[in-house]
């Protein structure tokens, strides 16, 4: 049976998107699924320096038909140990390479790459442009990432009626609680959608931040055989790399041992989130007014 596909979506940069898609992948594979995680960012690919790591050819080298999809995949990115597995087909940060990848065939990737596993994250880049459409049509479940700040739910429920329009199935949303804002119910009244979980800050609650992307996974996979496992599983949590719920109780990051860590990523501003713009408002008058649409729009709407 073909991997189920999510898209991991998000109306803004910075509010946990990629992180979540690498989280989720992670509990996901400790419930013994086999699990893979595709950079679909193109324009702003950054799965390698969130991760630590460099590798080459990426995904982008796949897309501009000059390397093969298995030379792009990093294997068993999380340790195996028998229970599942999580592949990472990660994207390049070249300028060059972004020009050079062709969108359309990402259809052809998630295709090709379906029959191998049981899961598949695409983790999407931001905007209402034809990059942005293609995973969310290709995806049969798409999670929105958001902040709780009104211009971050502005954006995300834009993003939700992009997906609509795709014929795409919003599964839910995710509310990363890096800064003050709205509460969950007010983040979800706005954007129409049931709430999944909330992310709390890692470095003061990391056992919560653990079973928050249990809850995620627990209601992602809502009624398969899989639910129960989802429960008592290993959870881990990226802050940047992957850790597991004993190295939490070791200390988070300072507490692991043995293993190379990579610098935590430089932190994206949420300062422009602390104050909409007067021009972006909730109002659904606005968002839905025009009908003036791109014609590749149009042409990919189901």
């Amino acid at each position: 049976m073909p991997a189920t596909v999510y898209a991991i979506a998000g109306g803004k940069g910075g509010v946990g998107k990629t992180t979540t898609a690498v989280n989720l992948g992670a509990t996901l594979r400790a419930t013994g699924r086999v699990v893979g995680l595709i950079d679909a960012d193109l324009a702003m690919s950054d799965l390698q320096g969130l991760l630590g790591f460099s590798h080459e050819p990426t995904v982008h080298e796949v897309l501009a038909d000059t390397a093969s999809i298995a030379e792009s995949c990093i294997k068993h990115v999380v340790n195996d140990d028998g229970s599942g597995r999580l592949d990472i087909y990660p994207g390049s940060p070249s300028l060059e390479d972004y020009g050079n990848a062709d969108p359309d065939r990402l259809e052809d990737v998630v295709k090709s790459l379906a029959p191998d596993y049981d899961s598949l994250i695409l983790d999407t880049g931001t905007g209402l442009t034809r990059d942005t459409a293609i995973p969310l049509k290709l995806a049969d479940q798409t999670i929105v990432v958001t902040t709780p700040t009104e211009v971050a739910v502005v954006d995300a429920r834009k993003t939700i009626r992009f997906a609509n329009r795709l014929g795409g199935t919003i599964k839910g949303a995710v509310v990363s609680r890096t800064c003050n804002g709205l509460t969950d119910g007010e983040v979800t009244n706005r954007m129409n959608v049931s709430q999944m979980t909330t992310i709390p800050p890692f470095d003061a609650f990391p056992r919560d931040v653990l079973r928050a992307y249990r809850q995620l996974a627990v209601r992602l996979l809502d009624g398969t055989d899989t639910t129960d496992r989802v429960q008592n599983c290993p959870a881990m949590v990226l802050t940047p790399v992957v850790l597991t719920e004993t190295e939490v109780d070791a200390g988070g990051v300072g507490g692991t041992a043995g293993r190379t860590r990579a610098p935590h990523p430089p932190e994206e501003s949420t300062d422009a989130d602390q104050s909409p713009d007067t021009d972006d408002t909730l109002d659904d008058t606005e968002e839905t007014a025009s009908d003036d649409v791109p014609g590749w729009f149009t042409g990919m709407v189901k």
